[in-house]
């Protein structure tokens, strides 16, 4: 495995080993398979190249499936706007889908998130 491959997966085990509570939340509900039967992997390197130079961007939740990230976005998400704007579009270059939630809207409904969560994936 190259250097940044290594690299992106070290930060991604560690973010498994410290999710915020919003995302241990989620990840309580989809794991193993167990929303409507699609595999969602947590904290799971995206890799995308820019300038010659092979670059990656954690996705919170990510399904293969059906191309799919999930993103988790608390108060830090509020200072770099234009950042995540760049993140999701260079994301969706690659013909991935990004839907975003906020921590608190997980935290107070998660029924409700995953309802939406489930419309947003029938009309992928």
């Amino acid at each position: 495995m190259n250097s940044i491959g290594k690299y992106a997966r070290q930060i991604a085990a560690e973010l498994r080993r410290n999710p915020t509570k919003a995302e241990a939340a989620l990840w309580t509900r989809i794991r193993n398979k167990q929303f409507y039967g699609l595999k969602f992997l947590f904290q799971h390197p995206i890799f995308y190249k820019e300038n010659q130079k092979r670059k990656f961007f954690i996705a919170d939740f990510y399904c293969a499936q059906i191309k799919l990230i999930i993103e988790i976005d608390g108060d830090i998400h509020k200072k770099q706007i234009i950042y995540d704007n760049i993140r999701t579009e260079i994301i969706c270059q690659k013909n991935i889908t990004v839907i975003r939630f906020l921590n608190k809207d997980i935290l107070d409904n998660i029924n409700h998130v995953l309802i939406y969560l489930k419309r947003k994936i029938d009309s992928l």
